[in-house]
C-alpha cells in the first residue's frame, strides 16, 4: 500500500494487524497465483510463500473512535430507512 494514511485508517477501522508485503506488484502476483490455481498447475495458493515485511498494529484509541462512528452511522441509517414515529 502506497499511502501510509490509508494503511493506518484500514487497520484502525478493522482492528486487525496488517502484514506488509515485500512484493512490489502484489496484486499482479495474486492474480497470477489464482490463474495457476484455476488452471490446475498448483493445488492451493496457500502453498506459495509470500515474503512479508513489517507488521503494523492498529491503535486501540483510534479503533474505539471508529467503533463509535460506525454505531452513529448505523443509527442514522436506521432513522433514514425506518424513521421513528411522529
Amino acid at each position: 500500500m502506497h499511502s501510509p494514511l490509508m494503511l493506518y485508517r484500514l487497520m484502525d477501522a478493522f482492528g486487525q494487524p496488517v502484514y506488509l508485503s515485500l512484493v512490489e506488484e502484489a496484486s499482479a502476483r495474486g492474480a497470477a497465483l489464482l490463474a495457476l490455481e484455476a488452471s490446475g498447475l498448483i493445488q492451493d495458493t496457500g502453498e506459495i510463500s509470500m515474503p512479508l515485511g513489517k507488521v503494523c498494529l492498529p491503535d486501540a484509541e483510534r479503533q474505539l473512535q471508529f467503533k463509535r462512528l460506525i454505531a452513529s452511522q448505523q443509527s442514522l441509517y436506521q432513522n433514514v430507512i425506518k424513521p421513528p414515529p411522529i
